[in-house]
């Protein structure tokens, strides 16, 4: 039986076991994939006592830049310094056979040409799995969209990761806003070699427009009102997940937000700003307090959720030679989330 894996550390919390596994069901394969206790230190090791049944490997922090050095990297891992994914095509220890990937960039791509067609028509090609070609897509389609009034909230290594997906996609110029500012310059440093410009913005540039506090998340209360639904207890369907009228203008210009930072802090940010598309790539806890702020102002919403099932299916065809849709991945994703909440 050929098998696969996630490694990390905490690593109890993933939910790609559910996903990988629904893939194999759908290929009609008989694979294995588990989870995998393993702290930066302890990678190599554990890659070198891997036996010849073993495939790939899926690398959540804080392995991921540590296992470069284990394999050949591909050019998103190189650009980015991490990768999420080590391919064997050989024995899992000779660094000559082991392919070193990061499908998160072609996940984070896929999540935002399927928002931004729904949005504004026939985005750019070629972000579905596993695309790591470096390949820009052009000055139309997701460069149309995305082109003005995106923002990205942090500037930690999967900030860094939007900032270049967006750069494959064709996006010339994007505010980023986090409170280290020296990081930033650093990233826009970084964005000018990928030919995009990074504007660093300051959380008290917003201050003038923003009004609420944390707990108010455009309607949707912060603690259940008698009678209603728990929020913990939502899924992906009561999100808002369709594109918001059009007639709504966003405030400050901005049209689109990548968080990466916790809910309440992306809410304490954003105050009165209202973008048609909020992108949060966190999914713990769930739903976040960005997700529900934003879709109760009737922003549309992608969430983490979204991202591990587009990142999961470029990691899929990595291993298997095989492709998945996303639509199966992404389901999946919700049910493994509403077992844990069940739980």
């Amino acid at each position: 039986m050929r098998r696969c894996g996630v490694i990390g550390s905490p690593i109890a919390h993933s939910l790609s076991p559910q996903l990988h596994r629904a893939a194999y069901d759908w290929l009609g394969l008989d694979w294995a994939y588990d989870r995998h206790e393993v702290g930066a230190a302890e990678v190599g090791r554990f890659v070198a006592g891997l036996g010849p049944q073993w495939r790939g490997l899926s690398v959540t922090m804080p392995c991921k830049p540590t296992i470069l050095a284990l394999g050949v990297p591909d050019e998103v891992s190189r650009a980015l310094g991490v990768a999420n994914t080590l391919v064997f095509d050989g024995a899992p220890g000779d660094p000559a056979t082991t392919r070193v990937c990061n499908t998160d960039v072609a996940g984070l791509r896929l999540v935002l040409d399927r928002a931004g067609a729904e949005w504004g028509g026939p985005t750019g090609r070629g972000s579905e799995a596993g695309d790591g070609s470096g390949r820009r897509a052009g000055a139309g389609g997701s460069a149309a969209v995305f082109g003005r009034g995106t923002l990205v909230l942090g500037n930690g290594a999967t900030a860094r990761s939007s900032v270049y997906a967006l750069s494959l996609m064709g996006v010339d110029r994007v505010q980023v806003m986090a409170r280290d500012q020296a990081k930033t310059r650093r990233l826009a440093e970084d964005g000018a070699g990928w030919g995009i410009a990074v504007e660093p913005v300051a959380p008290a540039d917003f201050e003038g427009i923003s009004a609420p506090d944390s707990k108010d998340f455009g309607g949707a209360p912060a603690r259940d009102a008698p009678g209603e639904t728990s929020v913990a207890s939502r899924t992906s369907a009561d999100l808002n997940l369709a594109p918001p009228g059009r007639a709504a203008a966003p405030a400050a210009g901005v049209r689109a937000v990548i968080s990466t930072v916790p809910g309440e802090t992306a809410v304490k940010w954003l105050g009165l700003v209202r973008p048609w598309l909020v992108f949060d790539v966190l999914y713990d806890p769930w739903p976040t307090s960005l997700a529900v702020w934003a879709s109760g102002r009737g922003s549309m919403v992608r969430t983490g959720l979204d991202l591990l099932a587009a990142q999961a299916v470029g990691q899929v065809e990595l291993m298997t030679g095989r492709s998945v849709p996303f639509e199966l991945l992404r389901e999946a994703a919700d049910r493994a989330m509403a077992d844990r909440l069940a739980a």
